[in-house]
């Protein structure tokens, strides 16, 4: 069998942590934490500005939309006007029932 040398365990002084060791890995973590934080804000900051950009084309989208409609609507209005004012009237009664139900 072979022997195993036993030699003794050597530790060093400076094992235990002392306040300046503690103080620079603070101030290390502090830095860290503070380069994260500028980070994760670019990047909500990059996420917002692109979401304002594809709310405004919705928003210029349905905005088209609308205007189109809306010419129609214009059109039908002008065509048929008795009409027109029959549903505005009925819609008007219907409203009214409901809003002053009690």
């Amino acid at each position: 069998m072979v022997e195993k040398s036993q030699s003794p365990k050597v530790e060093p002084a400076s094992a235990e942590p002392t306040l300046d060791d503690v103080r620079q890995d603070l101030e290390r973590l502090r830095a860290d934490l503070a380069s994260l934080l500028e980070a994760a804000g670019r990047g909500a900051k990059h996420a917002a500005d692109e979401a304002v950009d594809a709310a405004g084309a919705k928003a210029e989208t349905a905005g088209a939309w609308a205007g189109g409609r809306c010419d129609s609507l214009r059109e039908s209005i002008r065509g048929q006007p008795l009409a027109a004012c029959a549903v505005a009237a009925g819609v008007g009664l219907i409203l009214g029932q409901v809003l002053l139900r009690r």
